[in-house]
């Protein structure tokens, strides 16, 4: 599929967004998302690409390399704990 779905066709997506696959529904495959049988699973996280994005400072969610400012995104939970899960995103 080369369009987004029309239901999120209306949204500017970032530059780097832009880059990234789409599923067989039209929706962005982010960076971190394992592919099981060919198939996007959006439910799990690819260990390898967490690794890669920690070791190369990428970005979690597009791939491509962070620039001076990064960011988290964090709950509530990892505000109050100080603690994430995730790498940064740009």
């Amino acid at each position: 599929m080369r369009d987004l779905n029309q239901r999120i066709r209306h949204l500017e997506l970032p530059d780097r967004m832009k880059r990234l696959p789409l599923n067989s529904q039209g929706y962005p495959v982010p960076f971190f998302v394992p592919y099981v049988n060919g198939e996007p699973e959006f439910r799990g996280f690819d260990g390898e690409k967490m690794v890669i994005c920690v070791r190369y400072k990428r970005c979690w969610l597009c791939g491509q390399p962070l620039g001076k400012f990064m960011v988290f995104v964090i709950g509530p939970m990892c505000a109050v704990n100080r603690v994430s899960a995730e790498p940064t995103a740009s």
